[in-house]
C-alpha cells in the first residue's frame, strides 16, 4: 500500500474513533438526563423506547398543541371532499 493511502486510511480511522467516543459520551449524558424529564420519562413507558428515541422524539416532534386546526379548516381540505377512494 502506497504510504499516502495509509496515512489517509490512518487518518480516516482517527476520526472515526475520535467520533466514536463522542457518541458514547452524549449517549451517556442522554441517558442520564432523560429520566428526569417528565415527557421523555413517559415516553420511556413505551415498550421499546429507550432515552435516545424518547430524546429525539421529544427534540424533533411538535406538541399536538401546535397542530390543532379548527374542524371547519379539516373539513375543507380536497382529500376530505373527495371522499373514500373509487367514491367518484
Amino acid at each position: 500500500m502506497p504510504p499516502t493511502v495509509r496515512e489517509l486510511a490512518q487518518l480516516l480511522l482517527g476520526q472515526i474513533a475520535e467520533l466514536g467516543e463522542k457518541i458514547d459520551a452524549l449517549e451517556k449524558e442522554i441517558k442520564r438526563r432523560a429520566p428526569r424529564d417528565e415527557q421523555i420519562a413517559r415516553l420511556m413507558t413505551i415498550p421499546g423506547v429507550g432515552a435516545i428515541c424518547a430524546t429525539a422524539v421529544q427534540a424533533f416532534c411538535p406538541s399536538p398543541s401546535t397542530l390543532a386546526w379548527p374542524r371547519s379548516r379539516v373539513a375543507a381540505t380536497p382529500l376530505e371532499q373527495a371522499g373514500p377512494p373509487g367514491s367518484a
